[in-house]
């Protein structure tokens, strides 16, 4: 309480202005439960966990509430125009992303990794990362992730949240034989979009910054630019409220963005049912056929080279239907008589993205969705959309 009185009486007395790419320096407040809802409630805010507003008239303070902590700003100007109230830009910050990681630590890393994931992680220098499968014997993709090379002792694992127990399971007799340490991470793990790369993040694909409080920060690509986030949670709170206000968007948003842009993420609802070469990824930098043996490495080339693939994943978006399609929905192609797997799907700006496993077939596409949420089968048209996966 101390601190909120201190803080508030510096705000009002002295009204300090900063320019919005100066925009760094916060204050935060660590309150009790009690507190944050009380202000939460006194200033008229949604509840959601991440909120901003600019409280009017003058003094102009901007109000961050995430979870129990409070931050607050001065009064901003754009182009010196003042602004109140909600407003948003163009940066997007996703504080649910359904994302983890496993972290490696070891003298024997990089030959550790090497032997089970499906990326050349002999090519990668530390600061660096690939994309990457982890399959079973038998070829199948058990998870999708991105790999970071940290030092040549320690590497990370980004892969779906509810896969990280499965993944550390099958990892750890083999990292017993190879005398490495796996940990499940508990951080939280956000997301972040801009249009091009902010000067204090990393600038290049897969390439990552550790920082000494906790964070560590992964761009996964560049135009337009988007960015893992991950973290301690009183850590990666304070570095979201000190991004320039961006606009907080949903779990189906940030999967939405995914799809579009070609990177896939295997859920634990589709583990197991789908080789790299559905997936569309053979050969590429996160499917080696190049580097040697690995967990499925014999299949997936096999399969390759002989050509026995008969169903490819494939990306659609349409206006048709508005509701996700969980991963590993079963869709009916009425013309074929065939079946497509949803891989992932999201919504944005009420348009359906998803992502299918399924055979080639002629337009137009037309899907048979049936779920018991709804009494009829619907049928519904979508628009493939041209992209390369990783």
């Amino acid at each position: 309480m101390t601190n909120f009185i201190l803080s508030s009486f510096i705000f009002i007395f002295f009204q300090p202005t900063i320019q919005i790419d100066s925009l760094q320096p916060c204050i935060p407040l660590f309150l009790p439960p009690p507190i944050a809802f009380l202000l939460t409630h006194f200033t008229c805010l949604p509840n959601y966990p991440y909120h901003k507003k600019v409280l009017s008239p003058p003094p102009a303070l901007s109000l961050i509430f995430l979870g129990n902590q409070v931050f607050f700003y001065p009064q901003i100007l754009y182009d010196r125009h003042e602004f109140s109230g909600y407003y948003l830009l163009p940066s997007t910050l996703f504080d649910h992303t359904a994302l983890s990681f496993i972290h490696f630590s070891g003298h024997t890393i990089q030959d550790f990794l090497q032997g089970l994931f499906t990326c050349d992680v002999h090519t990668l220098i530390p600061n660096t990362g690939s994309a990457t499968l982890l399959c079973q014997h038998q070829g199948k993709t058990i998870a999708s992730g991105i790999l970071c090379l940290r030092s040549n002792n320690e590497a990370q694992l980004f892969l779906a949240q509810d896969l990280v127990a499965k993944v550390c399971d099958i990892l750890h007799p083999y990292a017993q034989l190879s005398r490495v340490t796996i940990t499940a991470s508990s951080d939280l793990t956000y997301a972040y979009t801009e249009a091009s790369p902010p000067s204090d993040m990393p600038a290049t694909p897969f390439s990552h910054t550790w920082r000494a409080d906790g964070l560590s920060l992964v761009c996964l690509q560049t135009k337009p630019y988007i960015a893992l986030c991950s973290g301690p949670r009183e850590v990666i709170t304070t570095w979201a409220a000190q991004r320039v206000h961006p606009t907080i968007k949903r779990l189906t948003s940030w999967q939405a963005l995914l799809v579009q842009h070609g990177h896939v993420l295997v859920s634990s609802d589709v583990s197991g049912l789908f080789t790299p070469n559905m997936l569309s990824l053979v050969p590429s930098k996160t499917v080696s056929l190049n580097k040697g043996c690995y967990l499925g490495q014999e299949v997936i080339a096999r399969t390759y080279h002989l050509g026995q693939v008969k169903r490819f994943l494939h990306t659609f978006h349409t206006n048709m239907i508005q509701v996700p399609l969980p991963a590993g929905t079963v869709l009916t192609l009425p013309q074929a008589d065939q079946k497509a797997h949803v891989v992932q799907s999201g919504i944005q700006d009420n348009t359906l993205w998803f992502q299918a496993v399924m055979p080639e077939i002629s337009s137009p596409f037309e899907f048979l969705f049936q779920d018991t949420r709804y009494p009829d089968p619907l049928l519904f048209q979508a628009n493939p959309y041209p992209v390369t996966y990783s």
